[in-house]
């Protein structure tokens, strides 16, 4: 939880405590609040970092320090970030930070294919298409890999998503069937798919 919230840019009680519930903890903010701190003790005591938190001190570095800022930028001429779907607030705002008016940017990602909300990846897509107005899009929608049957049933259930880019993924004719293995268990779910 600690670094769900962290990814989001979350840190005082008004921002947490709300939501809490959401992230379905257990706890009061005291309980939380205490966790967090001997956590960060830790941390500090055995001068330790998680990949979270090397990411809050490079956006703290970039943002606080100008011309750490421009340098840097100035030695970046494009920025390609692949999975753009799975990306989190802070990495979203240290890739802005990285680039200057003249740096170019792409970005592949699928919004209907975020799997990481767990580690606090958002929308971020949706962002970006607000901050750079001016972006050329170009929509993959040709699946090469899947029978075109597995991918009307994706596109039957994406389209129920309430925010979401307008694009129905096409086939190329490869024939397929879809099987319904009814589990009782997780573990014979895992059977049946090894099979």
């Amino acid at each position: 939880a600690i670094n769900w919230f962290d990814n989001r840019l979350l840190f005082t009680r008004e921002e947490i405590e709300p939501r809490m519930e959401f992230k379905d903890l257990k706890l009061t903010w005291s309980e939380y609040d205490l966790i967090y701190k001997n956590f960060k003790y830790i941390m500090k005591s055995t001068a330790s970092l998680t990949q979270d938190e090397v990411m809050m001190k490079l956006f703290e570095f970039l943002k606080s320090n100008d011309n750490a800022r421009h340098a840097l930028q100035s030695e970046i001429r494009h920025i390609c970030v692949d999975e753009f779907q799975d990306t989190t607030p802070l990495q979203y705002n240290i890739i802005k930070l990285l680039k200057a008016p003249t740096t170019g940017i792409t970005v592949v990602g699928d919004a209907d294919q975020s799997i990481y909300r767990w580690r606090g990846a958002t929308n971020i897509i949706y962002d970006f298409m607000r901050d750079f107005e001016d972006r050329e899009e170009v929509q993959m929608d040709i699946n090469y890999r899947c029978p075109d049957v597995i991918i009307d049933c994706a596109n039957a259930l994406i389209r129920n998503n309430s925010l979401r880019v307008d694009i129905k993924a096409r086939g190329t004719g490869k024939e397929g069937k879809i099987s319904i293995i009814p589990c009782t268990s997780n573990k014979q779910a895992s059977m049946e798919i090894g099979n």
